[in-house]
């Protein structure tokens, strides 16, 4: 204990003496200042700002979708995968109808059938409705309780009446248009068609050529044709126009033979005569022989369907309940012609069909040498049955729009007056009574001379001079026996 004391006492002395003042008397020694160097100053770094990162927002967990809508609409119910339905008659009415998946709640339709903006429908499936004679695209709105709403264009829909297929079974053929040059004015028509009518012969193809009518776009030289009309029918013969022969502006080529470029052109023209005749005109076909290059070429099905549905759809416009009968299709005629390319008739006549071509009545040319006889006929006719019937069509008729017989003996395959007159008779028996065919009709009227074909410038049923041939009496009697 006595040492610790005494090094306190000791500390504390020491730290005494050096706090006291000094005495007044002491004399310090001298020293000399030394300037010490001037400084500026190093401004202190600044504190860094620590910005801690932010915790990640937990993601919203993610929704659960909702169920969208999912539709396929239909305007007939009979025909539900069908991308073009046809409604015949006032008994064919559109029966649409929808069929829904998806969606929240309750689906709300809106079928607006010919698209000018008013709802013809707010049903899923409405009831039955009567469309006026036109094409349509009924266009469907659904929308569910969500707000979702879907757009569905429903398969294009043609309504046509009824065709009136005419009474009559027989007719002929006649270039009354003066084609050849045989009738340049009233009075030559009248002299022909005044023989017509004493033989009863109830109709008359005839050709209206495109490119007189509208030599110029939009330009109609109607007279001639006018003509032809007033002088058949104020004798109860009734017209069927062959619309056919592009002018040289609707061409690519110029040739009157060729397609025009533009299949609605002529369908417009086709319309023009429907809107023009159908008081008077129940009938119309449409081109001549197009499964050949001599009178369509190049042939082509493709463009024809084109062309015969845009002509369907324009003539049923204005006359809704008129027959179309589709070009008659020939047999090859290469062997008489060399260069010309040949479609088979089946061949063709299948394709319209995978097209959808629209028309009211096939027609075929089976033109048959009366050697070959009623075998080689029907073989054809059979051959071009079984292609409608692939088709499952038993509406369209079936019309021979030409058959014939040449009797220019000096010529391969012409044939004596009187065989004519037999052929005939046998021929229309055949394809009538076995039910091969609806309406038939003779090729030609009047033997046509000029014509540079030898053996079809003499199958007329009259010579040039209008004197008549045996087939003449024939056909007159075949049209008092049959209705």
């Amino acid at each position: 204990m006595g040492r610790t004391a005494s090094i306190f006492l000791l500390t504390v002395t020491i730290t005494l003496a050096a706090c006291a003042p000094a005495s007044p008397t002491a004399t310090l020694p001298t020293q000399t200042a030394v300037a010490s160097p001037t400084t500026t100053p190093v401004p202190p770094s600044p504190t860094p700002t620590y910005t801690p990162f932010p915790s990640p927002t937990p993601a919203p967990p993610t929704p659960t979708p909702l169920p969208r809508i999912s539709a396929s609409c239909y305007p007939d119910a009979s025909a539900p995968l069908e991308d073009l339905v046809i409604l015949r008659g006032p008994e064919h009415l559109l029966d649409p109808s929808c069929q829904v998946s998806g969606g929240v709640g309750e689906i709300i339709a809106s079928w607006d059938i010919d698209r000018d903006g008013t709802p013809e429908s707010n049903q899923l499936n409405p009831a039955p409705m009567s469309l006026a004679p036109g094409e349509y695209r009924p266009l469907v709105t659904l929308a569910d309780e969500a707000g979702q709403v879907l757009t569905v264009e429903s398969p294009r829909i043609v309504k046509v009446g009824e065709p009136r297929y005419p009474t009559w079974t027989f007719g002929v053929m006649e270039h009354l248009n003066n084609t050849f040059g045989l009738y340049p004015n009233t009075t030559s028509i009248e002299e022909v068609v005044d023989l017509m009518q004493e033989g009863n012969i109830p109709a008359v193809r005839v050709d209206f050529v495109w490119g007189e009518i509208e030599p110029y776009k939009g330009s109609y030289q109607w007279g001639k044709y006018d003509q032809i009309v007033d002088i058949l029918t104020s004798r109860g013969i009734d017209v069927v126009p062959i619309i056919a022969f592009s002018p040289s502006w609707a061409s690519d080529s110029g040739s009157m033979f060729s397609p025009p470029r533009s299949p609605p052109e002529f369908g417009t023209f086709a319309g023009q005569i429907a809107r023009r005749y159908s008081a008077r005109i129940d009938v119309y076909q449409i081109w001549q022989e197009a499964n050949v290059s001599m009178y369509f070429d190049p042939p082509n099905p493709n463009t024809y369907s084109e062309l015969l549905n845009a002509s369907y759809l324009d003539i049923k416009y204005f006359d809704p309940d008129s027959v179309v009968v589709m070009a008659g299709l020939s047999n090859d005629a290469s062997a008489y012609y060399p260069g010309v390319t040949f479609i088979p008739p089946e061949d063709f006549l299948r394709q319209l069909y995978e097209n959808h071509a629209l028309f009211d009545a096939v027609a075929r040319h089976p033109t048959t040498h009366p050697a070959e006889g009623a075998p080689s006929l029907r073989q054809k006719m059979y051959a071009l049955r079984q292609v409608m019937a692939e088709y499952n069509d038993n509406q369209s008729q079936v019309w021979v729009t030409e058959n014939t017989a040449s009797t220019n003996l000096s010529h391969l395959g012409g044939v004596s007056e009187e065989e004519q007159a037999a052929w005939l008779s046998t021929s229309f028996r055949v394809l009538l009574d076995e039910h091969l065919a609806t309406k038939v009709f003779w090729y030609n009227f009047r033997d046509v001379v000029v014509d540079s074909d030898p053996f079809m410038a003499y199958v007329g049923l009259v010579h040039n001079d209008l004197t008549p041939k045996p087939a003449f009496y024939t056909l007159a009697n075949l049209i008092k026996e049959y209705p």
